[in-house]
Parts: C-alpha cells; structure tokens; sequence
C-alpha cells in the first residue's frame, strides 16, 4: 500500500505546484476542444469532397507552417513574456474556432475557406507551441520538469480520447458546426488558467534583446549537439512516413468501414488509450 501510494505520488508531482495545476485544467478542456475540432474539420472535407487528396491538402497547409516558422516562434518566446504571448495565441485560435464555425452553422463554408483557416491556423501554432513549451520553465522547478512534460503528455492524449468522442456525438445530434464552437470557446478555460496564476509563483525567464544571428545560432546547437541532432532527425523521419492518422483514419472509417463521424472519433479515441498508459508510466 506505502509503496502505491509513493508511486501515485511520485506520478502527480508537479500538479503539487499551483501554477501548473491552474494550467494543466485549462489546457486539458481546451485540447479535447481541439480534439473536437479536428474530428469536425476532417469530416467536413470529407463531407465537401469525398477526396482524400483534399483532407491531406488542408492537414498539410495546417502543418508546413510548423515545419517553416517554428524556429522563428522560438524566437518570440525568448524575446517576449510567455504568458502574454499565450494570451493573444489562444484568443487567435479561438476567433479562429468561432468564425469556422460560424460559416458552417450558416451554411456558407466552401473548400478554399478552409485552406485559408487551416494555413492560419498552421501560422498560429508555429508561435504557440514553442511558447507554451518553453513556459514550462517558468511554472514549474528543474526537478518537477520531467513530471510536468510527462503529465502534460497525458493530458494530451486523455484529451484525444474524450474529445473525439465527444465530438462523434455531437455531429451524429446537432452537426459539425457546433463543434468548431465548443472549441473556440474552450480557450477561455486556457485565459482563465493564466489570469489566476500569481506572478511571485512563476520564475520569470531572462528576456533575451534583438540581435543578429540568433535563429542561425539555434541550428548551430543542434547541430553540434548529438542527442538533438539525431532526435529531429528520427522525428522528421518518423513524422513524415508515419504520422498521417489524420489523413488516413477518416479514410478508413468512411471508406473502407462505410462508418460516419463517430467510427472516426472512435478510430481516433483508441489512439489515445495506450500513450496515456505511457505517459502515466514516464510521469512515475
């Protein structure tokens, strides 16, 4: 039983520490609502199309800006306060949310629309997610971080197995609109998180001036260290030739099973199963 309730303890650490509690709540509502999101927007080209080419067209103006400007939202980060820039990134992505939902609920959506969301949408995380990555630092101590980073794996794939299946039901019941607005405003529960946290808890990171170089330097780390050199280059590897569930599950489910949203939700759902089971495991 002691030695149980250690390894639970040891499991939950840094949620311990106020700050990263505040946030991790806010940012588990948020991410089922995009879990929520990205179950609706697949459906929906599928449902404009029927292409599969289309649903990878648009997953991938969602992921090019990523792979082309998130070097320069490291940048940001290190330039700007995070917590202000996270601000203004979650209220971006939840205009973004609402007005795609917007235009579905009025039945005026169209394909080239989306391409325009998705690429801005792309645009928009390339900044957020290095800020958020990096605001970790600032909530939690150095011996809290493996903790944090594990459980906020966690949170990510709980997510991905509650939103999409929240998501398959609400598209069977009130359509696909409705969903793009749950989760535009699921980011209110992110700016609540933030407007809680007290500054005296949080260890403030060293702004660092505009100077020249600085991007150019970062890919000189990299390259000059190991582990991280052959880390990206088995991730770029891997989430080329791999990682195309987005585009190939909505497939499979409407395709090859001849399902409807909630066989696609329920694809997507058992993906998350076993990598909070991992996640929960590196977090001990």
């Amino acid at each position: 039983m002691n030695s149980i309730r250690h390894l639970s303890k040891n499991t939950f650490s840094s949620l311990h520490n106020r700050s990263f509690r505040l946030y991790f709540t806010g940012q588990i509502i948020s991410q089922c609502g995009s879990w929520m999101q990205t179950i609706a927007q697949d459906w929906l080209v599928l449902s404009l199309t029927n292409s599969g080419l289309q649903l990878g067209l648009i997953t991938a103006l969602q992921f090019i800006p990523v792979l082309l400007f998130a070097p320069f939202g490291g940048v940001i980060a290190d330039r700007f306060p995070k917590r202000k820039l996270i601000y203004i990134t979650q209220v971006a992505f939840g205009l973004l949310a609402l007005g795609l939902g917007t235009l579905v609920l009025l039945d005026a959506i169209q394909l080239w629309m989306l391409y325009i969301f998705a690429f801005v949408f792309g645009i928009i995380n390339a900044a957020d997610k290095p800020i958020r990555q990096t605001f970790m630092h600032e909530m939690v101590e150095q011996d809290q971080l493996h903790n944090a980073v594990a459980l906020t794996a966690v949170q990510f794939n709980v997510a991905r197995i509650v939103g999409p299946a929240l998501a398959g039901a609400l598209i069977a019941v009130v359509g696909i609109g409705v969903c793009f607005i749950i989760n535009g405003i699921s980011f209110v529960a992110v700016i609540i998180s933030l407007m809680l946290m007290r500054a005296s808890d949080l260890s403030a990171s060293v702004l660092v001036p505009k100077a020249k170089g600085q991007l150019m330097e970062g890919f000189r780390y990299i390259i000059r260290t190991p582990f991280l050199r052959n880390s990206l280059v088995i991730m770029t590897i891997v989430g080329t030739f791999s990682y195309e569930f987005n585009v190939s599950l909505p497939l499979l489910a409407k395709f090859t099973f001849n399902g409807n949203a909630d066989s696609y939700a329920a694809l997507t759902s058992s993906l998350g199963a076993g990598a909070v089971i991992g996640g929960l495991y590196a977090a001990s």
